[in-house]
């Protein structure tokens, strides 16, 4: 296995735009912002993917 770094990584960038929107959702929410059933159905989407992505360490690479 060879190491990578990580901002090389899709996955790595891919996962932090997910979280990056949970949490901005999330706090417009707890603000008291009425969000439409699409932006929920996107952060249950993109959950799913911040799993995956941090499930799969994306700084370690097998050849």
């Amino acid at each position: 296995m060879e190491r990578q770094k990580r901002t090389e990584s899709i996955l790595f960038w891919i996962g932090m735009v997910s979280a990056v929107y949970e949490a901005v959702v999330n706090s417009l929410v707890t603000g008291g912002v009425n969000m439409p059933p699409l932006v929920g159905a996107i952060g249950v989407a993109l959950a799913t993917v911040l799993i995956y992505c941090n499930g799969n360490n994306p700084s370690l690479r097998e050849y």
